[in-house]
Order: C-alpha cells, then sequence, then structure tokens
C-alpha cells in the first residue's frame, strides 16, 4: 500500500492516457474546486466535490471529507456532523498514508484513550521530519493524556 506515502499524493495521474490517470487527473480537479467553494463559504458544495474526487482515490479529499463531517477545524458548526462517515473517508485515507488523517482519527477517537493512543502513535511512526506540524501535534496530544492520567 501507501504507508510510506506521508503526503497522500501518490502518481496515479502522471502520465496521462487511457486507464487511471484521467481518474486522478478529475479527482484532483473536482478537489481544486472544493477549494474554491469553501474559500467562498459554500460549505456544502464543498463537502460534495470532496466526497466526488474521495471515491476517485484522492486521499487528500478524502481527509477533506472526513474534517467536513466530523466539523473539525475550519469546518466546526457549518455542516451538521456525520461521525460514521467522517471516520469512513479518514480511514481510507489513512489507509493511503495521509498522516493528517491519522491524526483525526487520534481526535475523534479520544473518548477511547487505547485507540486515540494508538491513532496518534501510527502519526509518529511515519517517515519523514520528526518536526512536522502533525507530528507535534500527536506527541502534544499523547502528553495531554498522560496529564490527565489516561
Amino acid at each position: 500500500g501507501g504507508e510510506g506515502n506521508a503526503g497522500g499524493e501518490g502518481n496515479a495521474g502522471v502520465g496521462g492516457g487511457a486507464g487511471g490517470g484521467g481518474a486522478a487527473a478529475s479527482s484532483e480537479a473536482l478537489r481544486a474546486r472544493a477549494e474554491r467553494a469553501k474559500a467562498r463559504g459554500k460549505w456544502s458544495e464543498a463537502l460534495r466535490l470532496y466526497e466526488s474526487a474521495a471515491a476517485g482515490g484522492d486521499a487528500e479529499a478524502m481527509y477533506q471529507a472526513g474534517r467536513a463531517l466530523a466539523g473539525l477545524g475550519e469546518w466546526e458548526g457549518k455542516l451538521p456532523r456525520d461521525l460514521g462517515r467522517a471516520k469512513a473517508w479518514l480511514k481510507r485515507a489513512d489507509r493511503q498514508g495521509h498522516i493528517g488523517a491519522m491524526l483525526a482519527m487520534g481526535h475523534l477517537t479520544r473518548s477511547s484513550v487505547p485507540t486515540a493512543r494508538a491513532w496518534y502513535e501510527k502519526v509518529l511512526r511515519q517517515p519523514g521530519p520528526e518536526d512536522t506540524p502533525q507530528k507535534q501535534a500527536a506527541r502534544e496530544a499523547l502528553a495531554g493524556l498522560e496529564r490527565e492520567g489516561r
């Protein structure tokens, strides 16, 4: 799989032509449209576009759809929460090695300390620099669990 692909974006669109290249290119275009919709405050449209791109295999779109449905970050209070769908998209992004999705799953599972701890530790095991925002956030979350005695 793509476990070592911390950025979440593969080379599926390189080369174009028949086969998977077209799907990847259209997923990227859908994600770009979703970003523009989000910037205009069109939250429902942005989610619809992210989910369309995610269905085409775009890990970043899966992550964004999961964040939207969970009400994380800038999405807080913008749309009705659907944690089941959120976790489903985040887990699909995780399977493609998306480190942000791993961190989000840690946040969404904090009520179950062993589960949250496992997600945060998975973030820390990802290849690449140790000072990424995701790894810093995972270390802080683990320290918070320790301070809470959990």
